[in-house]
């Protein structure tokens, strides 16, 4: 009875954790041996098939990321340098060198997060429904899913291209003005014909 009651839970923490339904059945009551038959749940994305990936999305989200970690840097060092100075161990200025390099180093991770912010790293397509599921970046690097209708998305044909559109395309909906960024190099898109007939070509 103690062991069935310890397997039960065991499965229930198992299913929660990892999804995936476990069945125990009793194969041998002489000796109360068990066996398992793992299933993979149904999972809300086998749906989706992958169209769009941007390989260096990762080194994007880390790069932006940084400027939490540079400012608090920024923050602990510097009086830490002024103290030093204040007792002689460290040169004349140094902590205003140091201020100066860490404002500036601060300023270039923020400005990076601005440009970019709405990055696509990857794109995937439900023919069933119709829809798109995007995944994109926020100010602070972290990553944002956002369930987009085929119908609500503008073609690239449609955009006006600029002169950034040499290095990525500017994408937007039409039931709001928010834009996003897309890089369209041939590596990136993982189904050509599918990219182009919910996407559009430009």
């Amino acid at each position: 009875m103690l062991t069935r009651v310890v397997l039960n839970h065991a499965r229930s923490r198992f299913n929660i954790r990892y999804g995936i339904r476990c069945d125990i059945q009793n194969s041998l009551p002489s000796n109360r041996a068990t066996m398992c038959t793992v299933q993979l749940a149904n999972n809300p994305d086998e749906k989706f098939k992958m169209i769009y990936r941007l390989e260096e999305m990762h080194l994007v989200s880390l790069a932006s990321r940084a400027k939490v970690f540079q400012a608090t840097c920024t923050v602990l060092v510097t009086p830490l340098v002024a103290a030093g100075e204040f007792v002689n161990l460290v040169p004349e200025n140094t902590t205003i060198v140091a201020a100066i390099l860490g404002f500036m180093t601060t300023s270039a991770f923020t400005m990076f997060s601005f440009l970019s912010k709405g990055t696509i790293g990857i794109i995937k397509y439900n023919e069933e429904e119709n829809v798109l599921k995007v995944s994109s970046l926020n100010f602070w690097g972290a990553r944002n899913d956002e369930i987009v209708p085929v119908d609500d998305w503008v073609p690239l044909s449609e955009l006006r291209m600029g002169f950034t559109s040499k290095f990525y395309h500017t994408t937007q909906r039409y039931s709001t003005s928010d834009t996003m960024k897309l890089f369209c190099k041939n590596k990136y898109v993982l189904d050509e014909k599918v990219f182009e007939s919910v996407i559009g070509v430009s």
